[in-house]
């Protein structure tokens, strides 16, 4: 539910509604499903991905990420003969 959210209306949408958003569906979630971990469930980013698994499931950023290192290091190395750098992004 909360994914949905997210990607159907905050990917739109700046700083102060992106937080209005993030607070709006949490207290919703919370509302209308009392017994949920919210932690788990709505956890931000809220991801989901079928790389991993041959299923549409939630996952961390790391997995994707490393899983994104690991393909393009061997693209980069097989393809392109260089070496593969990847930067952490720091905000």
């Amino acid at each position: 539910m909360g994914h949905e959210a997210l990607r159907l209306f905050q990917d739109r949408f700046v700083t102060e509604e992106r937080k209005w958003t993030d607070d709006n569906i949490d207290s919703i979630a919370i509302k209308h499903f009392p017994s949920l971990n919210q932690d788990e469930a709505l956890g931000r980013p809220i991801l989901f991905s079928n790389w991993l698994s041959k299923y549409y499931i939630p996952v961390d950023c790391e997995e994707p990420r490393d899983y994104i290192k690991a393909r393009l290091k061997v693209f980069y190395e097989e393809e392109l003969d260089v070496q593969f750098s990847s930067r952490r992004r720091t905000r």
